[in-house]
């Protein structure tokens, strides 16, 4: 394959739609080609794979009587979506590995299944990062 036949399969990917696929793929044999190429329908179905959000990460603050006050402490923790429909259950995403039970941790930021945590109650600043799911069953 040359660049341009390069630059066509990546536009050919992103084609989500069946019957435009199979549009272009009668446009010409050299398309046909392409889109019947059992790689090229691989990397199609985990290009368009459908997403799966099992519920969020969430910072639990924990006030004594005011909300303006600094929090007593601060505590990561997994809300699901909704667990009954959800095919992956949620203990998969507990965040129990945490030393203190994760008291006093905070999520600062994540990306896909990574998640940054930040220890606050400690004398040195700690992070940690890690990878939530990587494969689950139900």
């Amino acid at each position: 394959m040359d660049v341009i036949d390069d630059i066509l399969l990546l536009i050919l990917e992103r084609i989500d739609s069946p019957v435009y696929l199979v549009r272009a793929a009668s446009t010409c044999k050299r398309w046909h080609g392409i889109i019947a190429d059992a790689g090229f329908l691989r990397r199609l179905r985990s290009t368009h794979a459908p997403s799966l959000v099992a519920g969020d990460y969430l910072n639990d603050f924990f006030y004594e009587t005011d909300p303006k006050a600094k929090p007593l402490s601060v505590v990561p923790s997994f809300d699901p979506v909704d667990a009954a429909s959800s095919p992956i259950a949620a203990r998969h995403f507990s965040l129990d590995f945490l030393p203190g039970d994760g008291a006093d941790w905070a999520i600062l930021d994540s990306r896909g299944s990574l998640l940054l945590l930040y220890r606050m109650a400690s004398d040195r600043p700690t992070m940690a990062s890690t990878r939530t799911v990587s494969s689950a069953s139900p």
